[in-house]
C-alpha cells in the first residue's frame, strides 16, 4: 500500500461494480478499509502504537545489531565524492596532490576574506564557479523567517520551479495555489482540482513552465496553463484558461502517484496503484506505453537528465528500477538496497546519480554504474534472511527502528538515517547547484525538515516546524531559502 491517501483506495475490486465501491470507500473521512491489517478500524486520527512490537525481540534474537553500535565510513574513492571536491573547492588542487583528499582536510574559507582577496586582485577580480559553490555552501537556511500562507487542509506539495520564480502548493482541498516566488509570495495562480480523490498525490510544471499537469487517485492527469497576472487569479476553463484532461488508461481504473514531464516536454510519465510505468504522448493525446515491472504500486518515477531516454521508478516492492525510453519492453536494471517501499526519487541531474526516501527510513544514494542486470535481479529480489515485516506505516511505527537491517545485496553507495518516513510519501532532493549538491535535505512525518552531508551522512542542520508531517519542501535554485509544506496548512519559510 502507497499512502496515507491508499487507506480510502481498495485494490482488489470487482470490475463490475468498481466504480461504485471506490466512491463509497473515498467518502470517508477517517476511516478505511485496510487492505493486509490484522487489526485496527483504519481510523488515521488514533494514536500511534506505544508498545514493543513482538518483531523487536525477533531482531535482537537473531543478531540484528542496534544503528548505536553501527558506523558509517564516509564517502572516499567514488565518484560523486570527487565531483563535490572538485565543485567545492576555493582554490584548485595542486598536481601533486592526489585525486582524493578527505572532506574533513578541506576547510571553509570565511566569506569576509574570499571577498577581500577578490576586490584585491588575488582572484583575478571575480570568482571561479568552484569558489562561488564553495561560498554557497555555506549560506545555509537555516533561520525561520515567516509564515507564507495557510489554508485548512492538509498541504501534500510544494516546489520551487526550475528558475526559482515561481512556488507551487498542492492541498487535500482540491487548491493547487501557484505563488510568485520573486514578489513576496503573492498569489498568482488559483486552480481548482477536477474530479480529486482524496487529494493531489503529484504536481510538475512543463520545461518551459507554462503548464501545470497534476494527478490524484484516478487514471486521469489534468493540465492547466501558469498564465500571467494579468490573466486573473482564479480560472475559467476551457474559457480563458486550458484545464484539460489526459486519460492514461480506458481499460481499467487506477491511481496515479507520481508524474513528471520529459525534458523535452513531449510525454509524460506516470507510476501507478496497478504497478505500472506510463509513457504518455503529449502531442497525440494518448499513451504511448503501459509497462509493468514492479510488483507493488509505483510511488515514484524521475528523469536522471536533460535527456527524455533516462528514467527510474521506486515501487513498494523495494527496488528501484531503470527504464530506456527507446526499449520498454523490460527494465536496463535495478538497484537493491531498500528493504521496504521506496516513497520518493530525486536525480542529480548528472545521468548517474539519484536518491531515494523509502519506509524502511533511510535515503540512499545511488550510481546507475552499479545496478544489477535484470536477470540477476530476478535471482535475487527475495533474500531469505530479510526480515519480513507486517505492518502499515500509514498507522503503526516502523518495527525495525533503531536496528541495522541491510539488503544483503545493497548496491547504493551510501545510507542516511535520521528523518521519519510514516503516514505518507515524503520526498527528499539534492540541494542546488550553487551550494555544488554538497548536501540532500528530506521532509520527516515528525514534522521537521533535515539536510545531510552528502559526503558524511551527518545532519548539516534541521529545521524544526509544526508537530505534523512535512511531506514537501524545497530549496530555492538560487540563493538559501526553504520553503516547506506542512500538514496542518502551513507553508513555511526558512533563510540564511
Amino acid at each position: 500500500m502507497s499512502d496515507e491517501e491508499n487507506c480510502e483506495w481498495e485494490r482488489n475490486y470487482s470490475e463490475e461494480n468498481s466504480e461504485s465501491q471506490y466512491e463509497s470507500v473515498l467518502d470517508e473521512e477517517d476511516h478505511g478499509s485496510f487492505e493486509e491489517t490484522s487489526s485496527g478500524d483504519g481510523n488515521l486520527s488514533n494514536p500511534r502504537q506505544d508498545e514493543e512490537p513482538p518483531e523487536r525481540e525477533f531482531l535482537q534474537e537473531f543478531g540484528y545489531r542496534k544503528l548505536c553500535d553501527v558506523t558509517y565510513p564516509p564517502l572516499e574513492d567514488v565518484d560523486i565524492a570527487h565531483t563535490i571536491r572538485r565543485q567545492t573547492e576555493f582554490f584548485p588542487r595542486k598536481p601533486q596532490l592526489p585525486d582524493y583528499i578527505p572532506f574533513t582536510t578541506s576547510p571553509q574559507k570565511p566569506p569576509v576574506h574570499a571577498l577581500a582577496w577578490r576586490e584585491s586582485g588575488v582572484l583575478c577580480g571575480k570568482f571561479s564557479d568552484c569558489q562561488r559553490s564553495h561560498l554557497g555552501s555555506q549560506l545555509l537556511p537555516e533561520n525561520p523567517k515567516r509564515l507564507i500562507d495557510q489554508r485548512q487542509s492538509r498541504a501534500y506539495i510544494g516546489q520551487f520551479s526550475r528558475d526559482g520564480s515561481l512556488f507551487v502548493a498542492a492541498f487535500q482541498d482540491k487548491r493547487i495555489c501557484i505563488y510568485d516566488a520573486e514578489n513576496g509570495f503573492c498569489l498568482r495562480k488559483h486552480v481548482t482540482a477536477r474530479n480529486l480523490r482524496w487529494t493531489v498525490t503529484d504536481t510538475c510544471l512543463s520545461p518551459d513552465q507554462n503548464l501545470l499537469i497534476y494527478a490524484t487517485i484516478n487514471s486521469s492527469i489534468h493540465v492547466v496553463n501558469v498564465g500571467c497576472r494579468a490573466d486573473g487569479i482564479y480560472s475559467v476553463a476551457n474559457v480563458t484558461d486550458i484545464h484539460e484532461e489526459m486519460r492514461l488508461g480506458e481499460e481499467h481504473e487506477f491511481g496515479v502517484w507520481s508524474a513528471r514531464w520529459s525534458p523535452d516536454g513531449k510525454e509524460l510519465v506516470a507510476g501507478t496503484t496497478d504497478s505500472s510505468l506510463v509513457v504518455y504522448d503529449v502531442g497525440a493525446a494518448k499513451t504511448f506505453a503501459t509497462v509493468y515491472g514492479h510488483e507493488d504500486d509505483i510511488n515514484a518515477v524521475a528523469y536522471l537528465d536533460d535527456s527524455p531516454n533516462l528514467i527510474v521508478t521506486g515501487s513498494d516492492d523495494s527496488n528501484c528500477k531503470v527504464w530506456d525510453r527507446r526499449n520498454l519492453r523490460r527494465s536496463a536494471g535495478a538497484l537493491l538496497g531498500h528493504t521496504e517501499g521506496v516513497t520518493f526519487i530525486s536525480g542529480k541531474g548528472d545521468g548517474r546519480h539519484f536518491i531515494s526516501n523509502a519506509k524502511d527510513q533511510t535515503i540512499k544514494l545511488w550510481d546507475l554504474r552499479k545496478m544489477s542486470p535484470a536477470n540477476q535481479h530476478n535471482m535475487e529480489r527475495q533474500p531469505i534472511n530479510l526480515p519480513l515485516f507486517h505492518w502499515d506505516y500509514r498507522w503503526m511505527d516502523y518495527p525495525g527502528k533503531g536496528f541495522d537491517i541491510r539488503h544483503p545485496f545493497d548496491t547504493s553507495l551510501f545510507t542516511y538515517r535520521g528523518h521519519s518516513v510514516l503516514q505518507t510519501l515524503v520526498r527528499c532532493y539534492f540541494s542546488p547547484g550553487y551550494t555544488g549538491q554538497k548536501y540532500i535535505y528530506t521532509g520527516s512525518a515528525n514534522g521537521t525538515i533535515i539536510c545531510f552531508s552528502i559526503a558524511t551522512g551527518e545532519q548539516v542542520f534541521q529545521l524544526q516546524g509544526p508537530e505534523d508531517v512535512v511531506r514537501d519542501c524545497s530549496w530555492n535554485p538560487n540563493y538559501p531559502q526553504l520553503v516547506g509544506v506542512s500538514w496542518d496548512g502551513t507553508i513555511r519559510e526558512w533563510s540564511h
